[in-house]
């Protein structure tokens, strides 16, 4: 699983530091990298010790790497966020077939407070809802990562 990540120093489009900054990463600034982010989550769900909001939180943090590697990988900018909602949408704009992924989406956005933002994160996530999460994220990758 090799996708396009973002390294290097990102150049911000003006001095804001709002959301609405957007950022635009060339071509040279990705490069191919294996992803650690799904195989963190899978362990995480592992039968010793479970730990269901990590895997859930890695499996976000997948999602949003991938669609990101798109996005730099089509030249499309993009504000410094987390909202899979938001990333979804400019990549609907590349190819259509992102729509599908909307309710993955809904499901995976929460996850990214669970482990940064605790006094915001929805309650406890379950194992099944790991095993969900996991799901939706390989779904988002295997999309995106036809670039």
């Amino acid at each position: 699983n090799c996708i396009h990540v973002l390294v290097g120093e990102v150049r911000r489009a003006n001095q804001s530091n709002d959301a609405s900054t957007f950022y635009k990463i060339d071509e040279s600034q990705a490069c191919n990298h294996k992803d650690t982010a799904p195989e963190i989550a899978r362990r995480a769900i592992g039968p010793d010790r479970p730990l269901p909001a990590m895997a859930c939180f890695h499996a976000q943090q997948c999602a949003e790497k991938y669609l990101k590697g798109y996005l730099v990988a089509h030249g499309v900018p993009f504000r410094f966020v987390h909202d899979l909602g938001y990333l979804i949408y400019l990549c609907t704009g590349l190819d259509p077939a992102f729509a599908d992924l909307r309710p993955a989406a809904v499901t995976l956005n929460p996850y990214v407070a669970t482990v940064r933002y605790p006094a915001e994160a929805a309650p406890e996530p379950d194992i099944e809802a790991a095993r969900k999460a996991i799901r939706l994220a390989r779904e988002i990758a295997a999309l995106a990562g036809q670039t």
